[in-house]
């Protein structure tokens, strides 16, 4: 974000604040409150260079808006509340539409008629779905916000690279999995990125550039899966594997899932564990491979109880134990999920299975 970025969106909240009635000094003391948000620590890509964006793509689209003033104000408001480690799950939309209503009930003196709308619109962006009752207006809301997956490769490599500084907490093999999926079903064919025809010029580029961020992601797994076979063999890890099929073995899931109507692969959870790979980061990989790699009738679950105990809870008739019931079970688990302190994937594709990893990946 540069100091023209700043002045830029200056201007236009002045303007915005002007033509909607609110006064100067309330227009001041909620610039401030905003312009502070979109600059604060741990932002470097929601910040007001992409508020002038959007701003920049409402005015090229001005003569389709309805209320051109509504969208300005959405715009503003839509991400002044964002916190990448715990505002997830639609929170930080949710709030950052509570800030919307707050301005309008104190700037505009409750009068605002569209307030409860663009805060509807706000909230939308948790998801950026449409459907046949939204209003065209919010339509172009969401493509302006979309827009960034179109930009030219230079321009969107920037900004994945500005939103992993944003999720900086979250642990590589978690990023992978978590902005994988979303790209990969940004990517789907089927699944329109925009919901606009105006921008529907943009769809194949937007679809190119998920595609090319998906691969390299899966790359990067690949990477860390090889750090952890490097690891592991210089420890003799290998000497211990074949005595017993790992959990999360892929391909032995896959032979499980043709010959019963359910399989329930669990990942087991000690609290007085310290893990390097988390059991919901675990679960997420799973989860993801199993659906990549197209097994069917599979639930991947967390648990702190015995095994037996989940077993029984399914009803299952038959328990598939993994590396952990076996007597080097100490020695194997600090290999498998520290692996020499280095961030890996190997408690969740061990070298014994790394060849399957390079099919569903490679």
């Amino acid at each position: 974000m540069t100091q023209e970025d700043a002045t830029f969106c200056a201007a236009r909240w002045r303007a915005l604040c002007g033509r909607l009635g609110a006064g100067e000094q309330a227009s001041a003391a909620w610039w401030a409150r905003v312009s502070a948000a979109y600059s604060g620590d741990g932002r470097f890509y929601h910040t007001l260079r992409h508020i002038g964006q959007m701003l920049q793509l409402k005015d090229a689209h001005a003569a389709s808006l309805a209320d051109g003033d509504a969208v300005e104000l959405a715009i503003f408001f839509h991400d002044v509340v964002y916190d990448a480690a715990g505002g997830g799950g639609g929170k930080n939309e949710r709030d950052s539409a509570l800030v919307l209503l707050e301005f309008c009930e104190s700037a505009l003196g409750g009068g605002y008629a569209a307030a409860q709308r663009v805060a509807r619109w706000i909230e939308m962006t948790a998801h950026h779905r449409c459907d046949a009752e939204t209003e065209a207006d919010c339509r172009f809301f969401m493509d302006f916000d979309m827009a960034i997956l179109a930009a030219p490769p230079a321009e969107y490599s920037a900004y994945s690279r500005a939103v992993r500084r944003e999720y900086g907490h979250v642990s590589t093999v978690a990023w992978c999995v978590g902005r994988g999926r979303f790209l990969s079903q940004a990517a789907a064919a089927g699944t329109a990125v925009f919901a606009t025809p105006a921008f529907a010029a943009l769809e194949e580029r937007a679809r190119s550039n998920a595609r090319s961020e998906a691969a390299a992601l899966r790359r990067r797994l690949l990477a860390l899966s090889a750090a952890a076979l490097a690891a592991a063999s210089v420890v003799g890890l290998a000497l211990l594997l074949p005595a017993s099929p790992p959990r999360t073995h892929l391909g032995l899931v896959r032979h499980l899932s043709l010959r019963h109507s359910a399989v329930v692969v669990v990942i087991g959870h000690n609290a007085a564990k310290a893990y390097a790979v988390s059991p919901l980061e675990r679960q997420a990989l799973v989860r993801q491979a199993c659906a990549e790699m197209q097994i069917e009738n599979v639930r991947v679950e967390c648990s702190d109880d015995y095994i037996w105990r989940v077993a029984r809870k399914h009803g299952a008739p038959l328990l598939y134990r993994g590396i952990r019931s076996w007597a080097k079970d100490g020695l194997a688990e600090r290999w498998l999920e520290r692996c020499a302190a280095a961030e890996s994937v190997a408690d969740l594709v061990p070298p014994s299975i790394a060849d399957a990893v390079a099919k569903l990946y490679g």
